[in-house]
């Protein structure tokens, strides 16, 4: 048991880190905001666990009507939910390593920023000012 213990310990730290480099990644170079990012990626993680609480024990079986079902009630859930959220994952870092390769998914921005004029500006562009010329 004290294996097992171990593994569970050494991969819920594997997805934190995880979860902290993608969330990383996400910010990039716009610093300016990774305190909202870092805030609302905690804040859902927080609400997801809460509902995921919730279902879990809006579904428990009563323990008097079927107590089979009860006794295993707690492993299946870790087994499918556990297993099911490695699988998204799994295939979410596959995607996500095709998709990074992908010309078709990046918009270049130019190093200095240039307003309708081609005058350099200091001001970072908005997703809406991004023009067909971009790509």
């Amino acid at each position: 048991i004290f294996f097992v213990a171990a593994l569970y310990g050494a991969s819920a730290s594997i997805i934190l880190v995880t979860s902290l480099s993608l969330t990383a990644e996400l910010i990039g170079e716009h610093s300016s905001s990774a305190a909202f990012v870092y805030g609302a990626m905690s804040f859902t993680d927080k609400v997801s666990n809460g509902v995921a609480v919730v279902l879990i024990q809006k579904f428990t079986p009563c323990d008097k009507c079927i107590e089979e079902a009860f006794k295993w009630y707690y492993r299946d859930v870790l087994f499918y939910v556990v297993g099911g959220a490695v699988l998204i994952g799994a295939l979410t870092a596959v995607a996500l390593r095709f998709m990074k390769n992908s010309k078709d998914i990046a918009v270049p921005v130019p190093a200095v920023h240039q307003d309708e004029n081609g005058e350099p500006t200091s001001r970072t562009p908005l997703l809406s000012d991004r023009h067909d010329s971009y790509s």
